[in-house]
């Protein structure tokens, strides 16, 4: 029932329950993590409702449901080699609610009616729209429309006030609404302007490793949506090329967060004296990143255990006054994914999620292949470069950033053909 539309679902009250909850998705970022969490619940508690109707509770016969439960039950074996039990249990046990969360938008996607799709997702397109005006509009007058102000020059903390991670929240969804613009307005031009906007707006933000993804999938993605227009997305990268190169050359705080901390240390190094090899030890990420190598390498095989880095990260034998910011390396998480994994989870974990992330990537492009529905490529596409080794991440397992990992993760999981999303429609 699951694999393809069965009109019998169609828009019945539960889906249109979940349609609901997955159109305040955007909007429950911007609030907190309180209402993420009751969302995401929510979400899995019409899924379950939903496969009980069915009766044949097919969806966990699902190839996805078992990749999820393999990585699930990875972490709960890791769990007995916790050094911290009780601090992990919870974490552990509750990461469940992503595997229904990643499963009901599959579910919704696959038979929901296009009517109910293109509400949903005109909700969200509403929303961002929303928050690109609140960013810009913060970014000229340096306050929000709710009067918030970052802390940081050259960073803008839109509706999230003092918490700097809109960024991150602009990455997840920057490609599924630009799909959506196009979808609804069947236009290519406002599809590439929509593009080239929203990748300004990501610079305004000031989140380089955001940034950096948002500019990676967006220009693979531009390139891989359809064969037509060659020149115009020639001359869309040339305009955006330039635009990026005259903001950050004559605005002063984007300059140095962009060029003078990162671009130019990169490829120059810090001084003259220090070469860009070493690089590393004079950022905090470096620091992190150390630290966080350290405490896998004393727990090579099952880490110390979720959740207990932030305990492990504060002893002194991690500790190396080469880096610049040594004394600033203790954190919750080391602010690398695949570091997080190694030291948390060790090798065991890290091996598990290497194998369900393969497995995933594969069977998603099948997918993409067989179907050509495009927000499959879009979140695909984010998946990955939510990966890239050395480029800094937020925590895995934290409600913010986890979420919008797993919203992706559903929406790259699906399967549909003739998908108002497809790229023949």
């Amino acid at each position: 029932m699951f694999q393809k539309t069965n009109n019998k679902l169609s828009d019945n009250k539960l889906l249109i329950l979940l349609g609901i909850i997955i159109s305040i998705f955007p909007l429950c970022f911007l609030i907190g993590s309180l209402l993420i969490n009751l969302n995401t619940l929510l979400a899995g508690l019409v899924l379950i409702l939903i496969s009980i109707q069915d009766k044949n509770l097919i969806i966990f016969k699902n190839k996805f449901f078992f990749a999820l439960f393999f990585l699930w039950l990875s972490f709960l074996i890791n769990l007995a080699f916790s050094s911290n039990f009780d601090n992990s249990l919870p974490r552990t046990i509750g990461f469940v609610r992503f595997i229904f969360l990643a499963l009901s938008i599959k579910i919704f996607l696959e038979n929901a009616s296009d009517k109910l799709q293109y509400l949903v997702f005109k909700i969200w397109l509403l929303i961002f729209i929303i928050i690109s005006f609140d960013l810009i509009f913060e970014y000229i007058l340096g306050y929000n429309t709710l009067g918030f102000s970052s802390y940081m020059p050259g960073r803008l903390s839109g509706f999230l006030n003092q918490e700097l991670k809109i960024g991150h929240l602009y990455s997840a969804l920057i490609l599924l609404v630009s799909i959506f613009v196009f979808k609804f307005y069947k236009n290519y031009y406002y599809f590439y302007f929509g593009i080239l906007v929203f990748v300004i707006i990501s610079l305004l933000i000031g989140e380089r490793a955001n940034f950096l993804r948002v500019l990676c999938i967006s220009s693979i993605f531009v390139f891989v949506f359809d064969k037509k227009y060659l020149l115009n997305k020639l001359v869309i990268f040339l305009i955006l090329a330039l635009s990026l190169t005259s903001f950050l050359t004559f605005n002063k705080e984007y300059n140095k967060r962009f060029w003078g901390q990162f671009v130019k240390p990169l490829i120059f190094g810090q001084t003259e004296n220090l070469k860009k090899e070493n690089f590393f030890e004079f950022t905090v990420y470096g620091a992190n990143y150390y630290r966080g190598y350290k405490v896998f390498s004393e727990n090579k095989y099952f880490g110390v255990g979720i959740k207990n880095y932030r305990n492990q990260s504060n002893k002194k034998k991690y500790e190396n006054k080469k880096f610049r910011f040594n004394d600033q390396a203790a954190s919750i998480h080391p602010h690398q994914v695949h570091l997080e994994f190694l030291a948390e989870t060790g090798l065991f974990g890290y091996v598990c999620f290497i194998m369900f992330v393969i497995y995933s990537i594969y069977r998603s492009l099948k997918n993409f292949f067989e179907t050509q529905n495009l927000v499959i490529l879009a979140s695909l596409l984010y998946f990955i470069f939510s990966l890239m080794p050395l480029v800094p991440t937020g925590s895995f397992f934290t409600t913010f950033g986890a979420t919008l990992f797993w919203i992706n993760y559903g929406f790259m999981i699906n399967y549909k053909t003739n998908s108002i999303f497809s790229r023949a429609n």
